[in-house]
């Protein structure tokens, strides 16, 4: 076998493995965060109707009392 080849399999082969499977692993845990972050502005985006929908609600109380 090619000393050079046999060097590359041995050495920088199993590196460039390694590198590709942190960049996989890495990136699905990326993927985790957009997705958990999806949920909290969604969360966000409900408890700021809420809110609006409680401001109107007390608004139309302040008005009926006058």
């Amino acid at each position: 076998m090619n000393p050079m080849l046999q060097s590359f399999l041995s050495t920088a082969l199993p590196i460039v493995i390694a590198v590709l499977f942190g960049t996989w692993a890495n990136n699905k845990r990326l993927d985790d965060f957009a997705r958990r972050l999806d949920r909290i502005e969604t969360l966000l985006d409900n408890i700021r109707k809420e809110i609006g929908e409680e401001k109107d609600r007390i608004t139309r109380l302040e008005i009926a009392r006058r």
